[in-house]
């Protein structure tokens, strides 16, 4: 694995939480049309033009994004699960640190260096030699 290998196979989790929140989101947004369209469908006189299936057609997308998140949820779990045990492969404290707290903390390398009280200089410098260092065992 490269270094940019190595980086890809650390964010894979972040990016999973993403696809889980966009998701989310749009569960909301459905939620809302749902409500939308019941009341409709409840406070008004029927309308001929209004499509019944309407309701079932967003309860039914509620729960297709529902089976997809639980199945997104899994694979967080196996992936971080992946990363940690990666991570901690290097058997140095410091680099398990940094790279717990940027790939699956998703800190950003300001909030890094304030909670390890450490210079944006050293943050950087460690964390390029912790990729190295995964970087040379993942090709042992």
């Amino acid at each position: 694995m490269s270094i940019k290998e190595v980086k890809e196979f650390l964010n894979q989790s972040y990016k999973i939480e993403k696809r889980i929140d966009s998701k989310l989101e749009q569960i909301k947004t459905l939620k809302v049309l749902a409500e939308k369209v019941n009341s409709v469908f409840s406070d008004m006189p029927k309308n001929p033009a209004m499509n019944p299936h309407v309701m079932e057609e967003t309860i039914s997308k509620l729960v297709d994004l529902e089976a997809e998140i639980s199945d997104d949820l899994k694979d967080l779990v196996k992936t971080k699960e992946e990363a940690i045990h990666f991570i901690k492969s290097t058997g140095n404290k410091e680099f398990q640190t940094i790279l717990e707290l940027r790939y699956l903390c998703y800190k950003n390398w300001d909030q890094i260096a304030n909670i390890l009280h450490y210079s944006l200089q050293h943050i950087f410098n460690v964390h390029g030699k912790a990729l190295k260092y995964l970087e040379v065992k993942s090709k042992k």
